[in-house]
């Protein structure tokens, strides 16, 4: 199965409850999020504060999802951030499993 890379460049501290969503609505579980600093020119800002959010997906699902976080992470203008994805040449597919469903495992 191939996979995709989502990065999302959002201002405000929208990653965490973006990455709650994720998993609620859409059952994904492979996000990061990264606080950093960023420079504009145009805005006459120095620096200001974003968040990095990552996350690695199906390949199929990928423009569904990114259209679906464009809207929710409210990108669409300027000043709201950047979103792109890209093509993943290798990624694992690594799932967490429910511990509230199979109980935790005796060492």
């Amino acid at each position: 199965m191939s996979h995709k890379l989502i990065t999302c460049l959002i201002t405000g501290e929208r990653a965490l409850e973006a990455i709650a969503w994720l998993q609620e609505e859409e059952g994904i579980t492979t996000a990061n999020r990264y606080p950093a600093r960023g420079a504009s020119v145009n805005s006459g800002q120095v620096f200001k504060s974003i968040e990095i959010l990552t996350l690695v997906v199906p390949e199929d699902r990928a423009d569904e999802l990114f259209g679906k976080l464009f809207d929710h992470l409210d990108v669409g203008h300027p000043g709201g951030g950047i979103i792109f994805q890209e093509a993943l040449m290798q990624a694992s597919d690594y799932q967490l499993p429910n511990l509230d469903q199979d109980g935790p495992k005796p060492a």
